[in-house]
Protein backbone atom coordinates (compact mmCIF):
# COMPACT_ATOMS: atom_id res chain seq x y z
CA UNK A 1 0.00 0.00 0.00
CA UNK A 2 1.29 3.47 -0.85
CA UNK A 3 -0.19 6.96 -0.54
CA UNK A 4 1.13 10.40 -1.38
CA UNK A 5 0.13 14.03 -0.87
CA UNK A 6 1.36 17.37 -2.20
CA UNK A 7 3.08 20.00 -0.07
CA UNK A 8 1.14 21.04 3.00
CA UNK A 9 -0.89 17.84 3.01
CA UNK A 10 -1.16 15.28 5.75
CA UNK A 11 -0.76 11.62 4.88
CA UNK A 12 -1.53 8.90 7.39
CA UNK A 13 -0.92 5.15 7.26
CA UNK A 14 -1.85 2.69 9.98
CA UNK A 15 -0.30 -0.69 10.53
CA UNK A 16 -1.62 -3.39 12.82
CA UNK A 17 -0.64 -6.84 14.02
CA UNK A 18 -2.29 -8.78 11.19
CA UNK A 19 -5.31 -6.46 11.07
CA UNK A 20 -6.65 -4.71 7.96
CA UNK A 21 -6.63 -0.95 8.45
CA UNK A 22 -7.17 2.30 6.58
CA UNK A 23 -4.82 4.80 4.99
CA UNK A 24 -5.96 8.41 4.89
CA UNK A 25 -4.79 11.35 2.80
CA UNK A 26 -6.02 14.80 3.71
CA UNK A 27 -5.02 18.26 2.51
CA UNK A 28 -6.26 20.14 5.57
CA UNK A 29 -5.44 19.18 9.16
CA UNK A 30 -8.64 20.79 10.44
CA UNK A 31 -10.78 18.79 8.04
CA UNK A 32 -9.20 15.43 8.63
CA UNK A 33 -12.54 13.65 8.97
CA UNK A 34 -13.26 14.18 5.23
CA UNK A 35 -10.51 11.91 3.94
CA UNK A 36 -9.85 9.53 1.10
CA UNK A 37 -9.41 5.96 2.17
CA UNK A 38 -7.58 2.78 1.21
CA UNK A 39 -6.66 -0.40 3.08
CA UNK A 40 -3.45 -2.15 3.94
CA UNK A 41 -2.10 -4.86 6.23
CA UNK A 42 1.13 -5.00 8.21
CA UNK A 43 1.54 -8.05 10.45
CA UNK A 44 4.76 -6.70 11.94
CA UNK A 45 3.08 -4.44 14.44
CA UNK A 46 5.78 -1.80 14.03
CA UNK A 47 6.23 1.49 12.22
CA UNK A 48 9.39 3.47 11.49
CA UNK A 49 9.48 7.02 10.13
CA UNK A 50 12.77 7.94 8.45
CA UNK A 51 13.56 11.57 7.63
CA UNK A 52 15.65 12.65 4.65
CA UNK A 53 18.65 13.25 6.91
CA UNK A 54 18.41 9.70 8.25
CA UNK A 55 16.81 10.54 11.62
CA UNK A 56 13.99 8.24 12.65
CA UNK A 57 10.99 7.75 14.92
CA UNK A 58 10.12 4.14 15.69
CA UNK A 59 6.80 2.94 17.11
CA UNK A 60 6.16 -0.64 18.19
CA UNK A 61 2.83 -2.22 19.04
CA UNK A 62 1.73 -5.54 20.44
CA UNK A 63 -0.69 -8.08 18.97
CA UNK A 64 -3.74 -6.45 20.51
CA UNK A 65 -3.12 -2.85 19.40
CA UNK A 66 -1.68 -1.03 16.43
CA UNK A 67 0.93 1.51 15.41
CA UNK A 68 0.24 4.55 13.25
CA UNK A 69 2.58 6.80 11.26
CA UNK A 70 1.68 10.31 10.12
CA UNK A 71 3.59 12.44 7.63
CA UNK A 72 3.00 16.16 7.17
CA UNK A 73 4.09 17.69 3.86
CA UNK A 74 6.49 20.58 3.76
CA UNK A 75 7.58 22.51 0.71
CA UNK A 76 7.61 19.38 -1.43
CA UNK A 77 5.53 16.24 -1.74
CA UNK A 78 5.17 13.63 0.97
CA UNK A 79 5.02 9.94 0.21
CA UNK A 80 4.36 7.05 2.55
CA UNK A 81 4.99 3.52 1.36
CA UNK A 82 4.32 0.31 3.23
CA UNK A 83 6.86 -2.46 2.74
CA UNK A 84 8.64 -4.94 5.01
CA UNK A 85 6.86 -3.68 8.13
CA UNK A 86 8.16 -0.13 7.79
CA UNK A 87 6.89 3.26 6.66
CA UNK A 88 9.23 6.00 5.49
CA UNK A 89 8.65 9.72 4.94
CA UNK A 90 10.03 12.96 6.29
CA UNK A 91 8.32 14.22 9.38
CA UNK A 92 6.47 12.57 12.23
CA UNK A 93 5.12 9.39 13.82
CA UNK A 94 2.13 8.48 15.94
CA UNK A 95 2.05 5.25 17.94
CA UNK A 96 -0.94 3.69 19.65
CA UNK A 97 -0.27 1.80 22.89
CA UNK A 98 3.44 2.16 22.22
CA UNK A 99 6.55 4.06 23.15
CA UNK A 100 8.03 6.47 20.63
CA UNK A 101 11.76 7.11 20.34
CA UNK A 102 13.68 9.53 18.15
CA UNK A 103 17.18 9.70 16.72
CA UNK A 104 18.61 12.63 14.82
CA UNK A 105 17.09 16.09 14.45
CA UNK A 106 15.09 16.12 11.22
CA UNK A 107 11.66 15.29 12.64
CA UNK A 108 8.98 17.82 13.53
CA UNK A 109 7.16 15.97 16.30
CA UNK A 110 6.09 12.57 17.62
CA UNK A 111 2.57 11.73 18.77
CA UNK A 112 1.21 8.79 20.75
CA UNK A 113 -1.98 7.51 22.36
CA UNK A 114 -2.70 4.61 24.65
CA UNK A 115 -4.40 1.48 23.33
CA UNK A 116 -7.95 2.83 23.37
CA UNK A 117 -6.93 6.25 22.10
CA UNK A 118 -8.17 8.40 24.96
CA UNK A 119 -4.80 9.56 26.32
CA UNK A 120 -1.93 11.22 24.47
CA UNK A 121 1.84 11.62 24.54
CA UNK A 122 3.83 14.15 22.51
CA UNK A 123 7.49 14.83 21.79
CA UNK A 124 8.72 17.90 19.98
CA UNK A 125 11.51 18.30 17.46
CA UNK A 126 14.77 17.31 19.15
CA UNK A 127 12.93 14.77 21.30
CA UNK A 128 11.67 17.12 24.05
CA UNK A 129 8.69 15.64 25.91
CA UNK A 130 5.68 17.96 26.02
CA UNK A 131 3.88 17.17 29.26
CA UNK A 132 0.08 16.96 29.41
CA UNK A 133 0.12 19.95 31.76
CA UNK A 134 1.98 21.97 29.17
CA UNK A 135 -0.22 20.88 26.27
CA UNK A 136 -3.48 21.63 28.11
CA UNK A 137 -2.28 25.18 28.80
CA UNK A 138 -0.84 25.64 25.31
CA UNK A 139 -3.96 24.42 23.50
CA UNK A 140 -6.17 26.57 25.72
CA UNK A 141 -4.16 29.58 24.59
CA UNK A 142 -4.23 28.43 20.95
CA UNK A 143 -7.99 27.77 20.81
CA UNK A 144 -8.84 31.07 22.51
CA UNK A 145 -6.71 32.82 19.92
CA UNK A 146 -7.61 30.85 16.77
CA UNK A 147 -11.32 30.18 17.38
CA UNK A 148 -12.20 33.32 19.28
CA UNK A 149 -14.20 31.29 21.79
CA UNK A 150 -15.09 33.08 25.03
CA UNK A 151 -16.20 30.16 27.20
CA UNK A 152 -14.09 29.07 30.14
CA UNK A 153 -11.48 26.35 30.59
CA UNK A 154 -11.52 23.43 33.03
CA UNK A 155 -8.72 21.55 34.74
CA UNK A 156 -8.69 18.94 37.45
CA UNK A 157 -7.45 19.80 40.92
CA UNK A 158 -4.23 17.88 40.12
CA UNK A 159 -3.48 19.80 36.92
CA UNK A 160 -1.05 22.69 36.49
CA UNK A 161 -2.02 26.22 37.46
CA UNK A 162 -0.36 27.30 34.22
CA UNK A 163 -3.89 26.83 32.86
CA UNK A 164 -5.11 29.42 35.38
CA UNK A 165 -2.57 31.91 34.11
CA UNK A 166 -3.63 31.37 30.50
CA UNK A 167 -7.28 31.80 31.49
CA UNK A 168 -6.48 35.08 33.24
CA UNK A 169 -4.42 36.35 30.31
CA UNK A 170 -7.20 35.46 27.84
CA UNK A 171 -9.97 36.81 30.06
CA UNK A 172 -11.86 33.53 30.35
CA UNK A 173 -13.30 31.74 33.38
CA UNK A 174 -11.40 28.93 35.09
CA UNK A 175 -13.19 25.83 36.42
CA UNK A 176 -11.43 23.48 38.86
CA UNK A 177 -12.85 19.95 39.12
CA UNK A 178 -12.16 16.76 41.08
CA UNK A 179 -9.99 14.20 39.30
CA UNK A 180 -12.05 12.25 36.76
CA UNK A 181 -12.96 13.38 33.27
CA UNK A 182 -16.70 13.01 33.88
CA UNK A 183 -16.63 16.31 35.76
CA UNK A 184 -15.02 18.07 32.81
CA UNK A 185 -17.39 16.28 30.44
CA UNK A 186 -20.38 17.82 32.20
CA UNK A 187 -18.98 21.31 31.47
CA UNK A 188 -18.45 20.41 27.81
CA UNK A 189 -22.02 19.14 27.57
CA UNK A 190 -23.29 22.46 28.96
CA UNK A 191 -21.04 24.37 26.52
CA UNK A 192 -19.34 26.19 29.38
CA UNK A 193 -15.72 25.56 28.36
CA UNK A 194 -13.57 25.69 25.23
CA UNK A 195 -11.28 22.96 26.56
CA UNK A 196 -10.96 20.70 29.56
CA UNK A 197 -7.87 18.70 30.50
CA UNK A 198 -6.11 16.65 33.14
CA UNK A 199 -2.44 16.10 33.94
CA UNK A 200 -3.02 12.39 33.28
CA UNK A 201 -3.26 13.18 29.54
CA UNK A 202 -7.00 13.46 29.11
CA UNK A 203 -8.38 16.30 26.97
CA UNK A 204 -11.43 17.32 24.95
CA UNK A 205 -12.84 20.55 23.55
CA UNK A 206 -16.02 22.47 22.91
CA UNK A 207 -18.30 20.83 20.34
CA UNK A 208 -16.61 17.43 20.69
CA UNK A 209 -18.02 14.50 22.64
CA UNK A 210 -17.57 14.94 26.40
CA UNK A 211 -14.91 12.27 26.89
CA UNK A 212 -11.14 12.47 26.70
CA UNK A 213 -9.78 11.94 23.18
CA UNK A 214 -6.06 11.36 22.64
CA UNK A 215 -6.31 11.44 18.84
CA UNK A 216 -8.04 14.82 18.96
CA UNK A 217 -5.34 16.15 21.30
CA UNK A 218 -2.61 15.01 18.92
CA UNK A 219 -4.34 16.57 15.91
CA UNK A 220 -4.79 19.86 17.75
CA UNK A 221 -1.07 19.85 18.55
CA UNK A 222 -0.31 19.30 14.85
CA UNK A 223 -2.71 22.10 13.94
CA UNK A 224 -1.09 24.53 16.40
CA UNK A 225 2.35 23.81 14.93
CA UNK A 226 1.07 24.18 11.36
CA UNK A 227 -0.95 27.34 11.98
CA UNK A 228 1.62 29.14 14.11
CA UNK A 229 4.56 27.84 12.06
CA UNK A 230 6.61 27.28 15.23
CA UNK A 231 7.43 24.21 17.30
CA UNK A 232 5.55 23.41 20.49
CA UNK A 233 8.66 24.22 22.52
CA UNK A 234 8.91 27.63 20.86
CA UNK A 235 5.23 28.22 21.54
CA UNK A 236 5.68 27.25 25.18
CA UNK A 237 8.60 29.63 25.58
CA UNK A 238 6.52 32.43 24.09
CA UNK A 239 3.68 31.55 26.46
CA UNK A 240 6.07 31.58 29.42
CA UNK A 241 7.25 35.04 28.38
CA UNK A 242 3.66 36.26 28.75
CA UNK A 243 2.39 34.40 31.83
CA UNK A 244 5.46 32.99 33.58
CA UNK A 245 6.75 29.42 33.88
CA UNK A 246 5.63 26.72 36.30
CA UNK A 247 7.24 23.33 36.94
CA UNK A 248 4.96 20.45 37.89
CA UNK A 249 5.44 16.79 38.79
CA UNK A 250 4.12 13.86 40.78
CA UNK A 251 5.34 10.80 42.66
CA UNK A 252 3.63 7.69 44.00
CA UNK A 253 3.81 6.05 47.43
CA UNK A 254 2.73 2.41 47.69
CA UNK A 255 -0.48 2.05 49.63
CA UNK A 256 0.32 -0.33 52.51
CA UNK A 257 -1.94 -0.68 55.58
CA UNK A 258 0.41 1.66 57.46
CA UNK A 259 0.36 4.27 54.67
CA UNK A 260 -3.43 3.98 54.41
CA UNK A 261 -3.79 4.82 58.10
CA UNK A 262 -1.36 7.73 57.82
CA UNK A 263 -3.12 9.08 54.72
CA UNK A 264 -6.46 9.15 56.52
CA UNK A 265 -4.82 11.01 59.40
CA UNK A 266 -3.09 13.53 57.11
CA UNK A 267 -6.27 14.20 55.13
CA UNK A 268 -7.99 15.29 58.33
CA UNK A 269 -5.19 17.53 59.65
CA UNK A 270 -4.98 21.32 59.28
CA UNK A 271 -1.22 22.00 59.25
CA UNK A 272 0.03 25.57 59.25
CA UNK A 273 3.43 24.62 57.81
CA UNK A 274 4.87 21.72 55.81
CA UNK A 275 8.63 21.40 55.43
CA UNK A 276 9.03 24.94 56.71
CA UNK A 277 6.56 26.35 54.15
CA UNK A 278 3.62 28.41 55.30
CA UNK A 279 0.30 26.86 54.27
CA UNK A 280 -1.86 29.71 52.96
CA UNK A 281 -4.92 27.67 52.05
CA UNK A 282 -6.23 24.08 52.00
CA UNK A 283 -8.44 22.65 49.24
CA UNK A 284 -10.33 19.42 50.02
CA UNK A 285 -12.14 19.05 46.70
CA UNK A 286 -10.37 15.73 46.04
CA UNK A 287 -7.83 14.53 48.58
CA UNK A 288 -6.07 17.44 50.26
CA UNK A 289 -4.32 20.24 48.39
CA UNK A 290 -2.00 22.61 50.24
CA UNK A 291 -1.40 26.02 48.67
CA UNK A 292 1.80 27.81 49.63
CA UNK A 293 3.29 31.20 48.94
CA UNK A 294 5.09 31.95 45.65
CA UNK A 295 2.50 30.01 43.61
CA UNK A 296 3.59 26.59 44.95
CA UNK A 297 1.14 23.83 45.88
CA UNK A 298 1.01 20.14 46.78
CA UNK A 299 -1.85 17.63 46.49
CA UNK A 300 -2.20 14.22 48.14
CA UNK A 301 -4.91 11.80 47.06
CA UNK A 302 -5.30 8.03 46.73
CA UNK A 303 -5.06 6.78 43.16
CA UNK A 304 -8.32 5.62 41.64
CA UNK A 305 -6.59 2.96 39.52
CA UNK A 306 -3.57 1.72 41.50
CA UNK A 307 -2.85 0.82 45.16
CA UNK A 308 -0.86 3.96 45.88
CA UNK A 309 -1.05 7.53 47.07
CA UNK A 310 -0.33 10.18 44.47
CA UNK A 311 1.58 13.28 45.52
CA UNK A 312 1.38 16.14 42.99
CA UNK A 313 3.25 19.43 43.29
CA UNK A 314 4.05 22.60 41.40
CA UNK A 315 6.50 25.45 41.81
CA UNK A 316 8.13 28.17 39.75
CA UNK A 317 11.51 26.44 40.09
CA UNK A 318 12.50 22.88 39.10
CA UNK A 319 14.77 22.34 42.10
CA UNK A 320 12.11 23.66 44.45
CA UNK A 321 9.60 21.28 42.84
CA UNK A 322 11.81 18.30 43.64
CA UNK A 323 12.19 19.53 47.22
CA UNK A 324 8.42 19.99 47.51
CA UNK A 325 7.70 16.45 46.33
CA UNK A 326 10.18 15.06 48.85
CA UNK A 327 8.67 17.19 51.61
CA UNK A 328 5.29 15.76 50.66
CA UNK A 329 6.61 12.20 50.95
CA UNK A 330 8.10 12.91 54.37
CA UNK A 331 4.91 14.60 55.56
CA UNK A 332 2.80 11.61 54.49
CA UNK A 333 5.09 9.01 56.02
CA UNK A 334 6.15 10.98 59.08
Amino acid sequence: TAISAAGGAIAVALSGAGVSIENRVQTDVKGYIDSTRGTGVDAGGGVTITAEDGSTITATANAVSFALAIGIGGAGAVSISQAENSISNNVLAYASNANIATTGGGLTMGLATDGDGDRFGIIDSGGEFITPNQLVALLTDYLAESRGWKQGVARSVATSHLVDRVAKARGIKLYETPVGFKFIGELITRDEIILGGEESAGLSIRGHYPEKDGILACLLAVEAVAERATSLTEQLNELYSRVGKLESGRIGVKLTPDVTAKLKEKLEQEPTTIGGRLVENINRMDGVKFLFENNAWMLMRPSGTEPMVRIYAESEDREDLENLLEQGRKYLLG
